[in-house]
C-alpha cells in the first residue's frame, strides 16, 4: 500500500465535497424504509439477479461481481493514516482483519452468531477457516435471506430473518448456547444503539459481542476526524455505539481500537469487544 495525504482524498471520494458543500447532498433520514429500500430492493436484489444469470456462481463469485473491478485502484485507511490500493488487495486485507480480530473470541464458543449479516459473506469466510463451528446470521433483508439459501445448501451456516427495532429477538432465544455474537457495519445504520445494546445485554449464553463498525466517539478533531464525524451525520449513521456500551451497568467493555481499517476512510472499521458483567 503507498501511503497518501488527505488532501488526495477527493480523488477517491466524492464525500469531501458534499461534506465542505461545494456539491448538492441531501441529508437523508435513515429509517427502516430507507435501509430496506437501499438494501434489499436494490443491493440484494442485484445479487439475486446476478445469481439467476451465473447459477453455478459460489459466494466468492458473487462477493467479486459486488465488488467491481479488482485492478482498480482505491483509498483505504488505518490508523488515521491514508493509502492506495487495488481494490483486489483492499480486500483480501480487510477480511484478514476481520479473521484476526474474532479469533481470540471465535475459540470461546462452537457457535458464532453475526447480526446484520446480509446473504452471509462473513459467515462463509469464517467457515472456510473455523469449519468446526457453526455459524447462525441474522438478516432484515427478505432477498439477502434468498440469496443466503441459494449459496448455502450445508447446515453449518444459517442465516434467519432478524429485525433490530424488534423487542423479542426471537433469533437469539433460539440460538444454541452458549455462543459469540459480532457485527459487522450493520450497527452502523441504526442512528441510535441504544435499544440493541438493551436487548443484547439480555441476552443468555452470551460469552462475548464483537463490534466491527464505526465508532465516531474515537474521532479526534484532525482534519480527516472532523470529516468523519460530519460523514456520520450527513448520512445519519450511527453516533453513540461506545457511550451505549459504557453506561451500561451490565455491561463490560474489555477492548476497543480505533480505525483498524477503511475500506471507506471516511467510514472506518473499529473494533470493540465486550462482555457480560456477572
Amino acid at each position: 500500500m503507498r501511503p497518501i495525504s488527505v488532501e488526495r482524498l477527493p480523488e477517491f471520494s466524492p464525500w469531501p465535497a458534499r461534506l465542505l458543500g461545494v456539491e448538492p447532498w441531501r441529508v437523508p433520514k435513515r429509517d427502516l424504509a430507507r435501509v430496506q429500500r437501499e438494501y434489499d430492493r436494490d443491493t440484494y436484489g442485484r445479487c439475486l439477479a446476478f445469481l439467476a444469470a451465473h447459477p453455478r456462481a459460489g459466494a466468492r463469485e458473487l462477493r467479486q461481481h459486488e465488488l467491481g473491478d479488482l485492478r482498480r485502484r482505491v483509498c483505504v485507511s488505518t490508523g488515521n493514516k491514508l493509502f492506495t490500493t487495488t481494490m483486489a488487495k483492499a480486500w483480501q486485507w480487510h477480511m484478514s482483519l476481520l479473521v484476526d480480530m474474532l479469533r481470540p473470541y471465535l475459540r470461546k464458543a462452537q457457535v458464532v452468531v453475526e447480526l446484520g449479516c446480509g446473504y452471509g459473506y462473513n459467515l462463509w469466510w469464517l467457515q472456510q477457516r473455523f469449519p468446526d463451528r457453526s455459524f447462525v446470521g441474522g438478516e432484515l433483508s427478505r432477498n439477502a435471506q434468498r440469496v443466503a439459501r441459494r449459496l448455502f445448501r450445508t447446515p453449518g451456516i444459517q442465516v434467519q430473518h432478524f429485525n433490530y427495532c424488534d423487542t423479542s429477538w426471537q433469533l437469539l432465544r433460539d440460538c444454541p448456547r452458549p455462543y459469540v455474537l459480532f457485527t459487522s457495519h450493520s450497527i452502523e445504520q441504526l442512528p441510535s444503539a441504544a435499544h440493541a445494546v438493551r436487548c443484547l445485554a439480555r441476552c443468555k449464553g452470551l460469552l462475548a459481542v464483537c463490534h466491527l463498525e464505526p465508532v465516531v466517539e474515537l474521532e479526534g478533531k484532525s482534519l480527516l476526524g472532523l470529516l468523519r464525524r460530519r460523514y456520520a451525520e450527513a448520512n445519519d449513521y450511527n453516533r453513540d455505539l461506545l457511550s451505549c456500551l459504557r453506561s451500561h451497568p451490565g455491561i463490560r467493555v474489555v477492548a476497543t481500537r480505533h480505525d483498524i481499517g477503511g475500506l471507506n476512510p471516511l467510514n472506518p472499521t473499529s473494533f470493540t469487544a465486550w462482555e457480560l458483567r456477572s
